[in-house]
């Protein structure tokens, strides 16, 4: 499997919220380093910071 890059604060990725849906956000900060990075992407429909941890950020928004 493809080891991801890790993601930066101020990035738009799409990613997998804690109900299993597909979100929009922006990578607010992050914590750690690989694949055990922690971020707080702000989700850009309702505003919100969520805990995201790597292994549920799918990629890169162009």
């Amino acid at each position: 499997m493809e080891q991801k890059m890790q993601y930066r604060q101020g990035e738009k990725v799409r990613y997998q919220n804690d109900q299993q849906q597909q979100c929009d956000g922006t990578v607010q900060s992050v914590q750690g380093q690989g694949s055990s990075a922690r971020y707080t992407i702000k989700n850009q429909n309702t505003n919100q910071n969520e805990e995201v941890t790597h292994t549920r950020v799918q990629g890169r928004l162009q």
